[in-house]
């Protein structure tokens, strides 16, 4: 879905012929929290921006000058690359020496998939904040998540430190044509809220090394989807919702809330080991079904190696938990 662009509720009803009816994507209530946040800080030029960044880089707030790509290019659709153009501008100003902003608001860059950039995804971080000790912009991130005693939900911060990842990786690449690059480090900022309303709590750098690696590897994994798809398209060219039936499923439990297919990829996967969960579906592997497995359990000949390894360590379980007799399929009283 993300090497077509295509959107996970359009796919789910081109599959499926319905509309998907639960809940999908960010709450309306989280969602407009956090719109209300971003427009605190962004308000009066980012004064409450303004302020808690000054602190963390050594400006004065008051002598900070900001530039606001979405009050210069506001709107959602075609703006894009006109943020783009204008970020870029940025950057060869600062590459030439030239006065350059200490805040941007709303910037845009993008992020090489593959690698002549024939194929980019736009990332746009909160902001981006001169530090002035690498004379560098830094990406930053603006949440609502809530700090308590100094420090914010291990959860609230996965998926946006991987955001922020990206960030930084689409920054890098943008830095190239103006040797830049080399000064782009691995750290960005975040500012959440405090529990007293929408206001911002001291701001604070994370380094990503971690979340920058496993952005890379994202980036190698849709790279090889793309090569995928248009391998299975090379007689026909058709659509993905045709294709959906002869691309193979890896199911996970982790798919059941990531992706909106999952329903319908489980669906496929019925008869496999992958519905009792990760572990059941490692233990049985691709080649045993479940109906086989409980054969086995309840005492069938094994009929090659891999199945006598599976029937041995079923049998082990099921002694290990007492429920039931090894070979028999009985339960115990």
């Amino acid at each position: 879905m993300v090497a077509e662009g295509v959107r996970e509720p359009e796919l789910f009803r081109r599959v499926t012929g319905r509309e998907y009816d639960r809940e999908y994507g960010e709450r309306a209530s989280a969602r407009s929290r956090g719109a209300k946040f971003e427009e605190n800080l962004c308000m009066n030029n980012a004064a409450l921006l303004r302020s808690a960044l000054a602190r963390l880089y050594g400006y004065n707030p008051e002598e900070m000058v900001v530039r606001n790509f979405a009050d210069e290019v506001p709107g959602v659709k075609g703006v894009r690359v006109i943020r783009l153009n204008r970020t870029r501008q940025v950057l060869r100003d600062l590459a030439a020496g030239n006065e350059v902003p200490h805040l941007l608001i709303q910037p845009q860059l993008s992020l090489p998939i593959e690698l002549d950039r024939s194929f980019v995804e736009y990332v746009a971080p909160d902001f981006m904040v001169l530090d002035g000790r690498t004379n560098i912009y830094r990406p930053g991130e603006m949440k609502s998540f809530i700090i308590r005693e100094g420090r914010a939900d291990k959860a609230d911060l996965n998926l946006t430190r991987r955001q922020a990842a990206a960030q930084i990786l689409a920054l890098r690449s943008e830095c190239v044509p103006y040797d830049l690059a080399g000064r782009v480090t691995s750290a960005a900022t975040f500012i959440f809220a405090t529990p007293y309303g929408l206001s911002p709590a001291a701001p604070f750098e994370d380094v990503l090394e971690g979340p920058i690696r496993e952005i890379g590897r994202a980036i190698e994994v849709l790279r090889a989807a793309r090569r995928r798809l248009e391998s299975r398209r090379q007689q026909d060219g058709a659509r993905l919702e045709m294709l959906y039936d002869e691309i193979p499923v890896s199911f996970q439990e982790s798919c059941l809330g990531s992706c909106i297919m999952a329903g319908e990829c489980k669906k496929k996967m019925a008869a496999s080991g992958r519905v009792l969960g990760d572990e059941i579906g490692d233990l049985l592997g691709e080649d045993i079904s479940l109906e086989r497995a409980v054969e086995l359990l309840g005492g069938a000949e094994p009929e090659n190696p891999a199945e006598r390894e599976i029937a041995e360590r079923l049998s082990d379980g099921a002694s290990i938990l007492g429920s039931g007799e090894p070979g028999t399929g009985r339960r115990v009283a």
